[in-house]
């Protein structure tokens, strides 16, 4: 579906205001929806083939639906962007758009865990053409994620860092090699994501695997 961010006598930001809510409420609905069958199919994923397809397929759907989500979302920024560089913007109008904003981006996140869930079974089970798919849809939402000013936590391989992390279990260092390959308390996997804002506020940490202490 086309929007005109520019209609005839109409603000961006009241066009912005009309057009994210609708478009919020079906895509949290159909989030929600994903959220729920993956939570329930969590056991069973890595065990019935067919379950998978059928999940991957909602994910393509889906997929397609959130991407032309975010592309409407990306093109409403730039407009409201445009007009705040030459207008004045109601505080009240503009505070809701952002609402608004945040609650799309906690949902992105969401989306991402449980793709990252599905990866993880589908990596175990050889599926890796659907694993590829999910992985490209990775790439576009943290880029989405990224335009509003949300960026990853890159700690993989890096010491641990108790302020961005949370370290959820250990691992001993393998034989062959040590700390000329890693650092003290590496990160060696991360199990859920972290995000942090462009001006250096946490949004969530991440949930984290470290190398041992040495004994």
């Amino acid at each position: 579906m086309g929007w005109k961010f520019w209609g005839k006598n109409k603000k961006p930001i009241d066009v912005l205001a009309a057009i994210l809510p609708e478009q919020l409420q079906r895509m949290d609905k159909t989030l929600n929806a994903l959220h729920d069958r993956a939570t329930r199919n969590n056991d069973q994923l890595s065990e019935v083939a067919a379950q998978m397809n059928k999940i991957a397929r909602m994910l393509y759907k889906t997929g397609q639906e959130t991407h032309t989500g975010i592309k409407q979302l990306n093109t409403g920024l730039e407009a409201l962007q445009q007009w705040q560089a030459t207008h004045d913007i109601d505080a009240a109008g503009f505070s809701l758009l952002k609402h608004q904003v945040e609650h799309l981006v906690a949902m992105l996140i969401r989306w991402l865990d449980d793709i990252d869930m599905i990866r993880n079974r589908l990596e175990t089970d050889g599926q890796n053409h659907w694993r590829h798919l999910l992985e490209q849809w990775t790439e576009q939402i943290l880029a989405a994620l990224a335009e509003t000013g949300i960026q990853e936590i890159n700690i993989l391989g890096s010491s641990f860092n108790p302020q961005l992390a949370e370290a959820i279990g250990a691992v001993e260092m393998p034989p062959d090699e040590g700390q000329d390959v890693y650092p003290p308390y590496a990160v060696v996997e991360v199990v859920r994501r972290g995000y942090i804002t462009s001006e250096g506020r946490l949004l969530r940490k991440a949930q984290v695997i470290t190398i041992k202490e040495d004994n």
